[in-house]
């Protein structure tokens, strides 16, 4: 007789439809996946930025020479300034500035930067000026400071016989008072010419000038030459209040007081 086995029958059952689950006799461990998920945080590099630059002088309401030096505190910086940092400076005769009068540039300075003016401002004048911080590698321009108002001086009548020389009668220490207190007679003419030795000197000469000056600013006629020689200018004028209403030699001419006006006069010898 043949006998069959019905438990091959069943592991085939088994095998065609549970995929050999039930046929097995080693045993499974279920497999576990992990799933890791990575956040990534944009980080944005913000724009690079100037603010505007603080005017520290001269500030509104100055009165300023010819040729002022103009000067703000640095601007300040947001993000990464790459290029160097330079400020350009503006003067006008109007608060729109239109049209500029003077321009110009300096590299930024530590903590401050300054501009000092390489032309004349007309005298006795109204101007505006104002400062704009440019980074011009990452093409940034800060808007501009507040704007100042200032205004030049008047010159005196011996400032402006210098001007014409094309000289500065104080270049340093600036004197007191203001002036239109007498006047200039005969001998003030803007000339080349010689002194009694021979030696050219252009006429008047800054000592004169000088000299007429604090006279015409209220100073009295002995500290004149006290005040030059204990600020910078030193002259060889000599004072002889002995002498009529008082006159100052030097080594060129005299300056003589006849009435209400000081006249000059060329020395003929020693």
């Amino acid at each position: 007789m043949i006998y069959r086995s019905h438990r091959s029958a069943l592991c085939a059952i088994a095998i065609a439809s549970v995929t050999l689950v039930g046929c097995s006799s080693s045993t499974t461990t279920p497999t576990t996946t992990t799933t890791t998920t990575t956040t990534t945080t944009n980080t944005t590099t913000p724009k690079p930025s100037l603010d505007a630059p603080v005017a520290v002088s001269p500030l509104s309401g100055a009165i300023v020479t010819n040729r002022p030096a103009l000067t703000v505190t640095n601007a300040a910086r947001t993000g990464s300034i790459t290029g160097a940092v330079t400020y350009t400076f503006d003067v006008a005769s109007n608060p729109e500035f239109s049209p500029i009068v003077v321009s110009g540039s300096s590299p930024e300075g530590i903590g401050s930067t300054s501009f000092t003016l390489t032309t004349d401002l007309a005298n006795g004048t109204t101007y505006y000026w104002r400062a704009t911080a440019i980074d011009a590698a990452d093409n940034v321009t800060s808007p501009s400071s507040g704007t100042q108002t200032i205004a030049t001086v008047s010159l005196s009548t011996a400032e402006k016989i210098a001007a014409q020389q094309g000289r500065t009668l104080w270049p340093g220490t600036q004197p007191p008072g203001s002036a239109g207190r007498t006047n200039l007679g005969p001998g003030w003419g803007v000339q080349n010419t010689a002194d009694f030795l021979g030696n050219p000197y252009l006429n008047p000469t800054l000592d004169n000038l000088r000299v007429f000056d604090l006279l015409d600013r209220g100073m009295n006629a002995n500290a004149v030459i006290g005040w030059m020689n204990s600020n910078g200018y030193f002259t060889n004028a000599v004072y002889y209040p002995e002498v009529s209403q008082g006159v100052y030699g030097f080594p060129q001419n005299y300056m003589t007081l006849i009435g209400t006006s000081w006249e000059l006069v060329r020395r003929v010898g020693a």
